[in-house]
Order: C-alpha cells, then structure tokens, then sequence
C-alpha cells in the first residue's frame, strides 16, 4: 500500500499559517519600522488569499476559510502590538534625557 501524499494547497496552508503565527509571535521584539512592515505583509497576505480563493477553481472552500479567519484573527493582535510599541516610543521620547533635565535647572 502507497503512502499518499498530501496535497499541495494544504501543505501551503500549514506553512502559511505557522509565518503569520510565527511573525506576530515575534512583534514585540520587532522594530517599530519591522512592526510596521509586519503589518503591510499581513495586509497584502490577506489580499492574496481572497485573490487565490476566487480564481483558483479547485481551491478548498474550507481551507479558504480556515486562511481568512487566521488572517481575522491575527490582524487585531499584531495591530494591538504595533500600537503598543507606538505608545512606549511616545512615552520615551516625551522624558527629557539627562543632559536635558540638567539644562532645565
């Protein structure tokens, strides 16, 4: 008996959804200009999925669901992070450093 391999599209799948896991895991220790591409990367993913769901004939309809709530899923988190990092930059720019507090006296 042959062993069957998988098909192609849910191979695909499963690497697709372990990157975006993989990169909004990972935003916090991003850059604010990495977040912020992580978050064009998640948009344009998005994009990409719908786009392949549509034209692609023999593409699974669960499996098509299955990316687009991922993509729901992921999108606030990694917006949440990127906020949070935006807020913290704020927050650090705002203090005066040192040389500046002693300038003020």
């Amino acid at each position: 008996m042959q062993a069957m391999a998988p098909e192609v599209s849910v191979v695909l799948a499963s690497a697709f959804v372990a990157a975006i896991g993989l990169a909004v895991f990972r935003m916090r220790r991003m850059s604010l200009r990495g977040q912020f591409l992580a978050l064009v990367a998640l948009g344009v993913c998005a994009g990409l999925v719908l786009l392949t769901a549509i034209k692609v004939l023999g593409f699974p309809h669960w499996l098509a669901m299955l990316l687009v709530v991922m993509m729901i899923v992921a999108s606030p988190i990694a917006t949440r992070t990127f906020v949070r990092a935006m807020k913290q930059e704020g927050r650090r720019s705002a203090r005066p450093t040192h040389d500046e507090a002693r300038n003020l006296e």
